[in-house]
């Protein structure tokens, strides 16, 4: 192939991997050698069936430290942002119309800066299932809500207050949005919710993982991650907040935002430094994915391996055939430190050859063109 043709390429999806991964637990260094940490993260990805181009209707980050005893919690509004891979900047909730669970786990990881361990995917049927599972929750709603009728004034839809609700109404309560109200006014009745299954789980001990079971969830790394939140303190050692975002205007019914840099970059150190993937090169560099042998999906798979590596996957798209045989890594410079990365790549994937093109790249630091050597043998 053409080294200047790898320029050329358009953008499109990573392709669909199965969602709920493998349980990463990782060992990460805060800056010295004597602070290190472990911790295990998985995204919760809500949807609406009724809806499936729409994307992620709501994404909540899980994260447990089993060293330290301390969890956390962080809602994504779903219309922030993101780069998203093969797909420029769109709200990040529309990488799972894209690319699935995958996608989505990869885009988010992106905007954080953190390698995410799993994913759970629940439809508005799978969550209602779920919490009757639980035998329907105790709810403390943060303020009364109220909806409008189709003939002029409002009728109460939730009373504020602690009260029982079914799988039906909790869902309800989650997606529900008075006149004025943006995805950032959900946060609050979503802890609420969460909070609530957590106390269900201390009160009934394995009743999360038959709850998920019967929401067909059956990922029990996810199940023991939050029956692990569960025995945390609430506000102490167990802690929810959202991600810090700033409007930028409205596209249709929602307020779309932008990531806060600084405030994220604060709010990763405090509460997710331990999933920031340190040491070895290549970490915060830009890679490129080209699908060179023709396997559908095979991107997503390349990404999972590569982000939690500290590699940030930004643009996918297949290469001009699917004839390659052996997987190349290419690089737009010699110098010393892209060079290391490249040869860390091809350790990772335990495939492919170095290649130096003689074109300047301002887009990406790396280019990976997936032969057909990949995955090994």
């Amino acid at each position: 192939m053409m080294l200047w043709a790898l320029l050329l390429i358009g953008a499109v999806g990573l392709g669909v991997l199965v969602a709920g991964s493998p349980l990463v637990r990782r060992s990460s260094s805060l800056g010295d050698s004597d602070n290190k940490r472990e911790q295990i993260t998985y995204l919760g990805i809500g949807l609406d069936q009724t809806n499936p181009d729409a994307g992620a209707e709501w994404a909540t980050l899980f994260a447990f430290e089993p060293d330290t005893g301390v969890g956390f919690g962080l809602f994504v509004p779903t219309t922030t942002l993101a780069e998203i891979p093969g797909h420029a900047f769109e709200g990040l909730g529309k990488a799972y119309t894209y690319g699935g669970a995958a996608l989505e786990k990869i885009t988010v990881g992106n905007v954080l800066g953190v390698a995410i361990d799993g994913t759970a995917t629940f439809d508005r049927p799978a969550l209602a299932a779920f919490v009757d599972a639980l035998g329907g929750l105790q709810v403390n709603v943060p303020a009364r809500l109220n909806r409008r009728l189709a003939g002029g004034g409002t009728e109460t839809a939730f009373e504020a207050g602690p009260q029982h609700l079914d799988g039906a109404r909790v869902v309800e309560l989650l997606n529900f949005r008075a006149e004025g109200q943006s995805e950032l006014d959900r946060f609050p009745r979503a802890q609420a919710v969460w909070e609530a299954v957590f106390a269900r789980e201390r009160a009934a001990a394995g009743s999360l993982e038959a709850g998920l079971d019967r929401a067909d969830v059956p990922d029990k790394s996810f199940a023991a991650l939050l029956a692990s939140l569960a025995r945390l303190e609430p506000g102490n050692t167990m802690t929810f907040q959202s991600l810090p975002v700033r409007s930028v205007g409205s596209g249709g019914d929602d307020e779309v935002y932008q990531p806060d840099k600084t405030a994220v970059r604060s709010l990763v150190r405090a509460h997710l430094a331990a999933s920031v993937p340190s040491g070895g090169a290549g970490v915060g560099l830009r890679v490129q994915l080209l699908n060179g042998n023709g396997i559908p999906g095979i991107g997503a798979g390349v990404a999972e391996q590569l982000q939690p590596a500290g590699f940030r996957i930004v643009l996918s798209d297949n290469a001009p055939n699917f004839e390659y045989a052996q997987t190349a890594i290419v690089v737009y410079s010699e110098d010393k430190a892209i060079l290391a990365a490249a040869r860390r790549i091809r350790d990772i994937l335990k495939v492919g050859h170095v290649e130096v093109s003689r074109l300047g790249q301002s887009v990406v630091d790396i280019t990976v063109v997936i032969g057909k050597d990949y995955p090994p043998g």
